[in-house]
């Protein structure tokens, strides 16, 4: 049995720049840590160290390269070294919006002459203009609680200049065809996820702009159980893939030690971790969740999200304090020296 082993980066890790040292000329400098056998030389590239009488090791690899995969050796025995590094030096939150359709359905029912006349909207303009906040709602085909069956097919492209004037901060994505059933592509029918995923797509440029639309971070559901859809949609775009929170307590049993991103080189996405969904939590468990994660190294980006059935009124389980939660977080990032971005366009990138 193998005496060599890569403990950090593990295979496909993303390592964020504050884990790093920085070299003047632009290349970070890792230090990739593992067990071999005690006393024995670890070498990767032109760097060497001896294993300690536990058999751990350091040895700094310098690197410009966002994708990285390189060997070890320790004597007769080798292990692949596989990770990639972000070389951004900001500190980023990624926000989205799960299951939109009711706004879109009030845009046509109440004949709104700005998008902005609705409440839902206005308050997200608010958090822009205050905290330079960005946003991704995942939208739907059909609204599911709407008895006379809404698509957005009743929308026409009266607000699609409006989308479009604003699309810096406010983006449309994919999430499902409608909000049932539970878990479409993971269980009910994954194989509709093209169909599904080219329909969505094709209306929100119709309705919103080319400018607009923009590859969701999160799958209705997370799970999407056909590989070949899997494939579809990172071809399309998705970059980044959110796994649920089992998946990274499965990954931190065999590392003893909790990952935010991993590259799936099977699929070409980077897999990340979601710290909360706002609507699951009431406002004190939210900033104390923030804290946690600003105490951890190397978290330069955080991703977290909603749902927008919370905000209104008439949904069975309304949140009264829905928009006061929202606020909460987005002005705690913010105050802790995080910007707002879109991770499909900036991780990796």
């Amino acid at each position: 049995m193998s005496q060599l082993k890569i403990c950090f980066p593990a295979d496909g890790e993303l390592v964020s720049r504050s884990r790093c040292t920085s070299c003047a000329d632009g290349a970070l400098i890792v230090n990739v840590e593992g067990k071999a056998a005690p006393g024995s030389t670890v070498t990767l590239g032109n760097e060497s160290a001896a294993a300690a009488a536990d058999g751990s090791f350091r040895i700094p690899f310098r690197t410009k390269s966002v994708f990285n995969d390189e060997t070890v050796t320790a004597g007769s025995e080798s292990a692949r070294l596989r990770f990639v590094c972000d070389f951004d030096a900001r500190k980023r939150y990624n926000f989205f919006i799960d299951d939109n359709v009711f706004f879109l359905t009030e845009l046509v029912r109440k004949r709104h002459r700005s998008i902005f006349d609705s409440f839902y909207l206005d308050f997200l303009r608010s958090l822009h203009r205050k905290y330079g906040f960005k946003v991704t709602l995942n939208t739907f085909f059909h609204n599911a609680h709407d008895p006379e069956n809404f698509t957005t097919a009743e929308l026409d492209t009266r607000y699609k200049a409006e989308f479009e004037d604003n699309a810096d901060w406010l983006r449309l994505a994919f999430h499902a065809y409608s909000e049932f059933p539970d878990n479409p592509y993971g269980a009910a029918y994954p194989e509709k996820l093209p169909e599904h995923h080219r329909l969505v797509t094709s209306e929100i440029r119709r309705y919103a702009g080319e400018k607009t639309l923009i590859e969701p971070v999160l799958m209705h559901f997370y799970a999407i159980a056909d590989d070949a859809s899997r494939k579809y949609i990172a071809d399309a775009g998705m970059s980044c893939f959110t796994q649920p929170e089992s998946y990274w307590r499965d990954g931190e049993q065999k590392l003893g030690r909790r990952m935010t991103a991993k590259y799936n080189y099977r699929f070409s996405q980077l897999e990340l971790q979601l710290l909360f969904m706002v609507n699951l939590f009431p406002e004190k468990e939210l900033l104390a969740k923030l804290e946690a994660a600003y105490a951890e190294p190397g978290r330069d980006f955080i991703l977290c999200g909603t749902h927008e059935q919370y905000s209104y009124p008439f949904y069975s389980n309304y949140i009264p304090e829905h928009f006061r939660r929202c606020e909460a977080v987005v002005k705690s990032l913010a105050e802790h020296g995080y910007e707002c971005v879109y991770f499909t366009e900036t991780l990796l990138k």
